[in-house]
């Protein structure tokens, strides 16, 4: 082999190391290997039961999106809350006095076992915690006579958690899948230009 296809050959294994610490470089910085403990994190979170209308001092120790979750009327004590929640307002209220209230998320087939009972629950409101904290978690019917006192509990709103988790972790997994795919697509075109010119030096033009 000539100088100039070592050259290529040396230049193509530089550029697919480079890429190759680059992209292990990603993966590390972006805590991609906590994925599965940062998601499990999630559905471990304790869920707080409120007998509506009522309210309660709860302890919110992260930011993110929460939710809260319709599980059944006190009257009836039925477990299936596939029959349409009543009218809620739900809040929560920091200790410096800023008002957060739910926003209507009800979905008749976004449903998650609770914890707390041991039955289904449906998702009907989420809220988002910029300030993690203490704060005053109450709800309140619409209508206080349309319906029996009910049972609802806060927790993490599964569905956005997973999708803030995936985009946050995606911009890392491209990263790393173009840090590869570049570092070897270079690392081609050096090998190529390589055995180029040994071909080249090998069976000369005419007219050499």
């Amino acid at each position: 082999m000539n100088e100039t296809t070592w050259n290529c050959m040396i230049a193509a294994a530089i550029v697919l190391v480079i890429g190759m610490f680059l992209a292990g470089f990603i993966f590390y910085i972006s805590g991609l290997q906590y994925f599965p403990s940062r998601l499990a994190d999630i559905y471990r979170e304790d869920q707080i039961s409120l007998t509506v209308p009522g309210s309660k001092e709860v302890q919110l120790n992260r930011t993110g999106a929460y939710g809260i979750y319709y599980q059944y009327s006190l009257l009836t004590a039925s477990a299936d809350p596939i029959q349409n929640p009543p009218d809620l307002t739900c809040t929560l209220k920091s200790e410096s006095g800023q008002l957060l209230e739910g926003v209507a998320d009800y979905e008749p087939t976004n449903r998650y076992w609770s914890k707390i009972g041991g039955g289904p629950a449906t998702l009907i409101q989420s809220i988002t915690i910029d300030d993690p904290g203490e704060y005053t978690f109450e709800c309140v019917k619409q209508d206080d006579n349309s319906v029996p006192d009910v049972l609802v509990s806060l927790g993490p709103n599964y569905t956005w958690e997973f999708i803030r988790l995936v985009l946050k972790n995606g911009v890392a997994v491209l990263g790393i899948i173009l840090s590869l795919f570049s570092s070897v697509f270079l690392s081609l075109i050096l090998v190529g230009a390589g055995i180029v010119e040994k071909k080249n030096l090998r069976w000369p033009t005419k007219g050499e």
